[in-house]
C-alpha cells in the first residue's frame, strides 16, 4: 500500500530493541538518554542473583575433592558470593563494583515484553550496538574540540563528558545454569601464588562480573541482552 511518503532505510539495521510505553519514548527522545538501574532495584532483583546461588552450590561441590589452595580459593570466593552477590539486599558499602543496567532484547517480537512494558500503547526501538557504545568509555575531549564543532558534535562531546567515568559493555543474556560451570572454571584459574591478597580477590570480582548476564530459563523467551554500566 503506498502511502506517498517515503520511509527512510537505516544504513544500519538495529540489533538490540529496548521495550518501553509512549512516555518512555518521549523521555528518551527528548533528554537523548538511559537510565540505568542498580541491580538491586530491578523489578525482581532475584533475577540477577540465580546464577550467585547456582555458583556457590558448584563450589561448595568442587571443594569436596579439591586441593588444599583451591579450597582456599573457594572459601574466599564463597565469602565473597554471600557478601556481595547472593543476597539482594546486601548494603551498598559492601558491593564495591555495582552494577547498573539497561535491559534490550534481540527480538523486537517479543510478546513477554510487549506485555509488560508495552501494554496498550507501547514501542520498540531499535539500537545499534556498536553506536550505542561509542558514547561510553571514550577519552575526554579536549577544549580544542569544541572551537570548530556544529550543534550536533558539541552535544556528542557534551555526552562523552557526561560519560567519561563509565565503562559499558553490552552481555548477552544465557539462560542455562550450565554456564556457572564456566564461571567456576575461570574463578579457579585465578593464581594462588600472588601473596597480594587484594589483587586476588580484584580478579576473582572481574571474573564474577558475568554473573549479572546469566538468568533462569524462565526468562528464554525475552532474548535478552544488558547493557551492564560500571562507574
Amino acid at each position: 500500500m503506498d502511502l506517498g511518503v517515503a520511509i527512510p532505510i537505516p544504513e544500519i539495521e538495529p540489533t538490540l530493541f529496548h521495550y518501553t510505553n509512549a512516555q518512555g519514548l518521549i523521555g528518551i527522545v527528548q533528554n537523548r538518554e538511559l537510565w540505568a538501574t542498580e541491580t538491586n532495584f530491578l523489578n525482581d532483583p532475584a533475577e540477577v542473583t540465580f546464577a550467585s546461588a547456582v555458583l556457590v552450590s558448584l563450589l561448595k561441590e568442587h571443594a569436596l575433592d579439591a586441593s588444599e589452595n583451591e579450597r582456599s580459593t573457594i572459601s574466599a570466593t564463597i565469602a565473597l558470593l554471600e557478601k556481595s552477590y547472593v543476597d539482594p539486599n546486601t548494603p551498598d558499602q559492601y558491593r564495591e563494583d555495582r552494577t547498573f543496567i539497561t535491559s534490550f532484547s534481540r527480538s523486537d517480537q517479543s510478546l513477554t515484553l510487549w506485555r509488560m512494558y508495552g501494554r496498550q500503547n507501547g514501542f520498540s526501538i531499535g539500537f545499534d550496538e556498536e553506536r550505542l557504545l561509542e558514547w561510553i568509555g571514550q577519552g575526554f575531549p579536549s577544549p580544542s574540540d569544541r572551537e570548530e564543532a556544529d550543534l550536533e558534535e558539541t552535544e556528542r562531546l557534551d555526552a562523552l563528558v557526561e560519560n567519561y567515568h563509565l565503562e559499558a559493555r553490552i552481555q548477552d543474556v544465557s539462560y542455562r545454569a550450565a554456564h556457572a560451570e564456566s564461571i567456576l572454571h575461570d574463578v579457579m584459574q585465578v593464581s594462588l601464588d600472588d601473596p597480594n591478597l587484594d589483587l586476588r580477590e580484584s580478579l576473582v570480582r572481574e571474573v564474577l562480573k558475568t554473573l549479572s548476564a546469566v538468568k533462569h530459563d524462565a526468562y528464554a523467551d525475552e532474548k535478552e541482552a544488558r547493557m551492564l554500566v560500571q562507574a
